[in-house]
């Protein structure tokens, strides 16, 4: 009976010591994640901070955004089907120079 106790007991600190080695383990992981995750959220806090910068046209900065202006444009364009919308808007986009050029990416 004696040895069932001591067998049972051995068996309980080495399955305490494989959990601890886990958590121990996982939390090294996280970490060393973390300075990654503060790295990334101050690039893009810088990010945002260059954009904030720019001034946004009257459409972009208006109520619903340069779509609504470019529906408010020709009220005929609120009755096209939304794939001849979102075509036209596109060509929009790119006669009021609101698009990204490739090389701002």
């Amino acid at each position: 009976m004696f040895e069932t106790e001591i067998s049972v007991a051995v068996a309980l600190l080495a399955i305490s010591v494989i959990l601890l080695v886990l958590v121990l383990l996982v939390l090294v992981r996280i970490l060393s994640r973390i300075p990654r995750t503060e790295e990334g959220a101050a690039r893009q806090d810088i990010l945002s901070h260059e954009f904030r910068d720019s001034p946004l046209s009257a459409g972009e900065s208006a109520r619903g955004g340069a779509f609504e202006t470019f529906l408010e444009e020709d009220p005929a364009r609120r009755y096209l089907p939304k794939a001849e919308q979102f075509k036209n808007y596109r060509i929009w986009r790119q006669q009021n120079g609101l698009n990204w050029s490739n090389s701002q990416l």
